[in-house]
């Protein structure tokens, strides 16, 4: 997996099946024609037919795969309408129109074949959008105060000529890379034909703002955010009655708010929501949705770490979360029993097929994420086609270490097949609660690095998820630098006994809080050859006073930006006995960990005379997305790293 094939293979990122569970629709990315942005295609990949016994399931696509959009407007979010015409969002336009003020609207496939049309003309464009029987329900931004039909020709009149100004009464006012900009987003309902536009949220401004939602029966389930005693979005569990628009309340609790919402034509749907009321790290709870009542399911897997819930139409229930370095898909039952239905893998974006059978994406370190099968019958998932070519021959080792204090590290150790002893990248996971697994990830991929002449190991140290809560919460509070800093260091001695590695030529490299714990280690040992820090934290009173989320942090940390002890383990306490050379990346656009942090960071090192190096990139946020950025991103850091372990 060279740089260039990273870049251009296809990306893989969500599926949509049929209501015959005849076909997916499989949404997959690839570099514009200049190889400036990515854009989406959408594929046909078909399914064996469905018999009275059940359906067949293939190792491989029943048939050709074909694709339904080409070009460079980029076609997204596959859903299908109950008749089995496919919906799409895309910023097309018809021929022969202009496309300079084009936004995204929902398209549609007619269910007996021929172009796409478009359903919808909101002013603002269409974000999001879901069917439900006979209705369509779109999230769309909306100027507070401007007529619908003076949406479009306001928004443009600000854009050129102003006013600029953006005022706010709550935090947060950043999110990501941005300011919280005026348009608010709404759930409009409409006809599953487009027509019978209703706003259902004509006054909303930040109440639904990157809320979860879906449709399940006649009602919009969702979440209403209302600022917490602790500076945290709360979010209480709402419904909108999709005929009358009548609002129900179905759970509202102070420091609790749902993250993913799935529903089922059956009316039944599921949440996740986290609680932060605890001493320690959040926990990860699991409701069910009937009308208007929820009932919290206590999974009987105390590791099970759920990120994602899938609700079927023949009433089964999945959630997809961390497991000791996977991602598995796990069957629920009413009393909280787990059944575990794909392992082995890490799996995202499922959905529900047949009676018994779920869809989605599965990856591992050796394959991007492709499209799979599970279900009825019992087996692991199996893949329906290879958008991104073979599987890359890797070996992948489980690590398990003994720390000082007892704590057991879990590992992957992924190395090329060859006996030459590689240097080791030891990759430090973001988060901090966050894990690595054997999955495919795109902004960290270790293919790529191994194909560099690098073996990579991806430790889970304190702070990781699917170990258990108390794992979570040995990086909670003000101990970023404690426990997590020593299972790190007892991982980095196991990698340099092991007979299959150069021992001798290990090199960290995090991003985010794997940037912080980067430099946390410049600052303590000089035992690594270099040091690659990617938006990493350096000084805690300057994140507090830049960061997009203060709140978040000072929970995380447990200590005000003025409390005497903030600094205990703040990174530039130690800069004094920095030695190792460090090469420093950011996006300048990055208001999470802003840029000033890698700044401060250069130019300590630089008064030190540490070789070091600052990357910045000034149109990318806490992520390096654009194809372009992307490679430069890994030809700075590999280049840095092979100057220093030759």
């Amino acid at each position: 997996m060279t740089i260039d094939g990273l870049v251009s293979v296809p990306r893989c990122v969500r599926v949509a099946a049929s209501p015959d569970g005849s076909w997916l629709c499989v949404e997959v990315q690839r570099p514009d024609a200049d190889g400036a942005r990515f854009v989406s295609q959408l594929f046909r990949v078909p399914v064996a037919p469905t018999s009275s016994e059940g359906p067949t399931l293939p190792l491989v696509a029943a048939g050709p795969v074909t694709a339904l959009t080409r070009g460079d407007v980029s076609c997204s979010n596959p859903e299908f309408r109950r008749d089995g015409a496919l919906a799409f969002l895309s910023k097309r336009v018809d021929p022969g129109a202009s496309s300079d003020d084009a936004v995204a609207q929902v398209w549609l496939f007619p269910p007996t074949g021929g172009d796409a049309t478009p359903l919808t003309d909101e002013p603002l464009g269409v974000t999001a959008f879901q069917f439900s029987g006979a209705r369509l329900v779109t999230v769309v931004p909306v100027l507070l105060g401007v007529p619908h039909d003076r949406q479009a020709a306001v928004a443009k009149d600000i854009e050129k000529n102003g006013p600029s100004i953006l005022r706010y009464t709550q935090m947060p006012v950043r999110f990501w890379d941005d300011w919280r900009r005026p348009a608010a987003p709404h759930f409009v309902v409409r006809d599953a034909d487009g027509g019978g536009r209703r706003d259902l949220t004509p006054t909303a401004d930040r109440e639904h703002r990157g809320a979860p939602w879906a449709v399940a029966g006649e009602r919009l389930i969702t979440v209403r955010y209302d600022r917490g005693p602790d500076g945290i979005d709360d979010g209480a569990l709402i419904t909108f009655d999709l005929a009358t628009g009548a609002i129900e309340v179905v759970r509202a609790a102070a420091g609790w708010c749902p993250f993913a919402i799935a529903g089922a034509p059956s009316g039944v749907a599921a949440a996740l929501a986290e609680d932060r009321t605890g001493s320690g790290a959040s926990t990860m709870q699991l409701w069910t949705v009937d009308g208007g009542s929820a009932r919290r399911v206590v999974l009987d897997d105390p590791w099970l770490h759920p990120t994602e819930v899938a609700v079927a139409p023949w009433g089964g229930l999945v959630v997809v979360g961390a497991r000791r370095g996977e991602v598995p898909v796990v069957a629920v039952d009413a009393d909280g029993r787990t059944t575990v239905v794909a392992a082995g893998a890490s799996h995202e974006r499922v959905v529900a097929g047949p009676p018994g059978v779920w869809f989605g994406l599965r990856s591992r370190v050796t394959h991007p994420p492709e499209p799979f099968v599970v279900g009825p019958e019992p087996g692991s998932a199996r893949l329906m086609h290879r958008f991104s070519g073979p599987e890359h021959e890797l070996v992948v080792e489980h690590l398990d270490t003994v720390g000082a204090d007892g704590g057991h590290t879990h590992s992957l150790l992924v190395r090329a097949p060859a006996d030459a002893r590689a240097p080791v990248l030891m990759w430090v996971h973001g988060g901090p609660i966050s894990a690595w697994g054997d999955g495919w990830h795109w902004r960290w991929c270790v293919a790529a690095a191994v194909a560099a002449g690098f073996a990579v190991c991806l430790p889970n140290p304190r702070g990781s998820t699917g170990y258990g809560q108390g794992w979570v919460d040995g990086v909670w509070g003000n101990t970023w630098g404690g426990a997590c800093f020593d299972d790190l260091m007892a991982v980095t001695d196991a990698v340099e006994r092991h007979p299959a590695v150069d021992g001798q030529r290990v090199v960290m490299m995090g991003g985010s809080f794997g940037g912080y714990m980067v430099n946390w280690v410049g600052g303590r040992t000089d035992r690594f050859r270099a040091l690659i820090s990617h938006a990493g934290v350096f000084d805690f009173r300057v994140m507090f006073a830049t960061t997009d989320e203060p709140a978040w942090f000072r929970k995380m940390l447990g200590v005000h930006a003025w409390h005497p002890d903030l600094d205990r383990y703040s990174p530039h306490t130690g800069v004094d006995s920095w030695r190792t050379p460090t090469m420093i990346l950011h996006g300048q656009r990055d208001v999470r960990v802003g840029h000033d942090q890698a700044v401060m960071l250069f130019d300590a090192l630089q008064q030190r005379g540490v070789p070091s190096e600052l990357v910045l990139f000034p149109d990318e946020n806490h992520w390096i997305l654009k194809p372009r950025n992307i490679r430069a991103w890994y030809d700075a850091w590999i280049g840095f790293v092979r100057a220093h372990v030759r």
